[in-house]
């Protein structure tokens, strides 16, 4: 690094750092303006591929979204976003009853959130859809039961 590359660093460090000190609420405020400009690309990037009547080409549309949030984790600001955008394809896929290509979905969801609880549990009624798999999703109800025996959700799948 030369030493004009240097000196002009050092001097954006300490104008954020006085900026910071004695503006915090432009700091504030710069920092919600960017932000929303990064979510609002991605938002309206779902909103689009929502709106797709075609079933076939929203889940293409949702699916491209979702690979352009990939490197998006549980806690960043991104995250409900990407939530919402595994809901829909979930769904979508579920209701044109392509079981499987729904469970690789709800793998990836929770590969994401493990914790998700309605993803857990809409993955394990799948499950049960499927003749060979049934023992495997009985065994994620039993599972998520044991854990919160007191979430009706969790007990409506076998009624």
């Amino acid at each position: 690094m030369g030493l004009a590359a240097l000196a002009f660093s050092a001097a954006l460090f300490f104008a954020v750092v006085m900026i910071y000190a004695y503006k915090p609420s432009l700091v504030v405020k710069l920092d919600e303006q960017i932000v929303s400009y990064y979510t609002s690309m991605h938002e309206s990037a779902l909103a689009d591929a929502k709106s797709i009547e075609d079933p076939l080409k929203r889940i293409k549309a949702v699916g491209a979204v979702l690979d352009g949030l990939e490197d998006v984790y549980k806690r960043y600001r991104l995250s409900e976003l990407k939530r919402e955008a595994f809901v829909q394809i979930t769904g979508d896929l579920t209701r044109m009853k392509n079981i499987q290509e729904a469970l690789r979905w709800y793998d990836r969801w929770l590969e994401f959130d493990d914790r998700d609880l309605p993803a857990r549990i809409s993955r394990a009624k799948l499950l049960l859809k499927l003749k060979e798999r049934r023992a495997e999703g009985e065994a994620e109800l039993v599972r998520l039961f044991k854990m919160l025996p007191e979430t009706d959700f969790i007990v409506r799948p076998y009624a």
